[in-house]
């Protein structure tokens, strides 16, 4: 678990963002808190792959994947927006250790223990495929090991019915997913590479996975029959307690199932704002100094008790010159578009409250009061461009959290108009983060260059001359 780095949400949907929990090739999970104080993992799509609508699709269809797997056999989806500016997902967290994890810290786990795991793994995968789905990414990082049992996750290339693609891990993909034809007896293939990592089983366990890992797909057990002939393995060899997971893993799951529970709120500064209105900050190991900051503006000095670290028993009286400290001032969230060239069917969402305006000219802004008291905003923006660039930046007390351009690198010449852009986030009001300034690269397309054929050479007509001969 690491803190949150600057651009990271502070919050998504009614769920406050407190850390990392893993970084994905197209996907960052965070731990985050509902309003209950209920703990989720929260998997949000990269910026870079919102924007295409390829990977958008694919999210969508792991939320509805997600959603139907989720229960004994894979963490539940507990809120989804699919449709935001940058997709997210809220799933049930689930203190563990990934098998990949459990085998690094441990070594190979025992064959009790692993065939345990094999078939609490075989049943989930043998409720996805009598749903139609295939997993497709079957392998030790995206198996949990929970004090319930193991757990599937990461649907992120599942599929309905069978695949046309060659995605998945290399190493533990069925010969015919390399091929582009996948399907849930791929997934049997890939249980079987993913036990053979974990330990190196002996006997009747090792002829099963050698089953599983058959070049043929139709020489390969079901999900279903795995799970009937590993749960008779289990109950044959086993003795009570056998089947637990090794101290060193179940002492990892405890440790992250603390850090969770106990998890830091991301800290709190004043800003530059209230620190100039003088609104109180008071900082504990401070006390001592802020008693003879009083003191010293009241002309009298600080009591005999008084120390640095200690309380003041009463506060000293107000005098003409310590009226009380202004209150707070309502927030603002600020919303600017320029560019070239009008904009329609503009929506603009904040705190889940929408506004959609028909078309608006550019240079386009917008302020929001919030009400006073709120100390964080979530908000959305969403709209279509017709030509050219567009540039769109977000302020929270005039600080600026959010700028983007569309399109962002590739060329004008090279967009296809209109398309649809926008943003969104959420933001800390009473500590904004500024937004990271970048400069993308500039793309050169060099113009063609033009072509003037070879002169062809001429050549002087050849000159013959007749022979004469004589008359006849």
């Amino acid at each position: 678990m690491d803190g949150l780095e600057r651009g990271d949400p502070r919050r998504l949907g009614p769920f406050r963002i407190l850390a990392r929990l893993a970084v994905g090739g197209t996907a960052t999970v965070y731990l985050g808190r509902s309003r209950g104080g209920r703990a989720v993992a929260v998997k949000v799509l990269h910026r870079e792959h919102a924007r295409r609508p390829a990977a958008r699709a694919r999210f969508r269809d792991e939320v509805l994947i997600a959603t139907a797997a989720g229960g004994p056999h894979a963490p539940s989806v507990l809120d989804a927006d699919a449709a935001a500016a940058i997709p997210w997902m809220a799933l049930e967290f689930l203190p563990s250790a990934t098998l990949r994890d459990a085998v690094e810290h441990t070594g190979p786990l025992p064959d009790a223990c692993l065939r345990h795991i094999a078939a609490g793994t075989a049943e989930a995968l043998g409720a996805l495929h009598r749903a139609g789905i295939a997993h497709l990414d079957v392998t030790p990082a995206n198996i949990l090991l929970t004090s319930a049992g193991p757990r599937l996750i990461d649907f992120g290339i599942a599929a309905r019915g069978r695949s046309s693609t060659a995605d998945g891990t290399p190493g533990f993909m069925a010969p015919e997913q390399v091929a582009a034809d996948a399907g849930p007896e791929s997934d049997v293939f890939s249980l079987g590479a993913t036990l053979a990592f974990a330990t190196e089983p002996d006997g009747e366990l090792r002829a099963l996975i050698d089953e599983c890992r058959d070049p043929d797909p139709t020489a390969r057990p079901t999900a279903a029959e795995l799970t009937r002939r590993i749960a008779a393995l289990t109950s044959a060899a086993s003795q009570p307690g056998d089947t637990e997971l090794p101290t060193g893993v179940r002492e990892v799951i405890a440790g992250r199932q603390l850090a969770a529970a106990d998890a830091p709120v991301p800290p709190w500064t004043p800003t530059r704002r209230q620190l100039l209105l003088g609104v109180g900050v008071v900082v504990p190991s401070a006390t001592g100094a802020l008693v003879a900051a009083l003191a010293q503006d009241t002309g009298r000095g600080p009591s005999p008790g008084a120390s640095r670290g200690a309380t003041p028993s009463a506060a000293p009286p107000l005098s003409p010159s310590m009226s009380p400290s202004p209150a707070t001032p309502p927030s603002e969230l600020r919303f600017v578009v320029t560019g070239d060239g009008p904009l329609t069917d503009l929506t603009y969402w904040v705190n889940g409250r929408h506004t959609t305006l028909p078309e608006v000219a550019r240079t386009w802004k917008k302020t929001v009061v919030l009400p006073a008291g709120t100390d964080s905003v979530d908000y959305r923006l969403r709209f279509t461009v017709h030509r050219g660039a567009v540039e769109m930046r977000v302020y929270v007390n005039d600080v600026e959290i959010q700028e983007g351009k569309d399109p962002s690198v590739v060329p004008q010449e090279l967009t296809t108009y209109p398309f649809e852009s926008g943003l969104a986030g959420s933001a800390d009001t009473t500590n904004p983060v500024p937004a990271p300034h970048f400069t993308p690269p500039a793309i050169h397309v060099p113009p063609i260059p033009s072509f003037s054929p070879p002169a062809i050479p001429t050549f002087p007509a050849p000159h013959f001359t007749l022979p004469s001969f004589p008359a006849r």
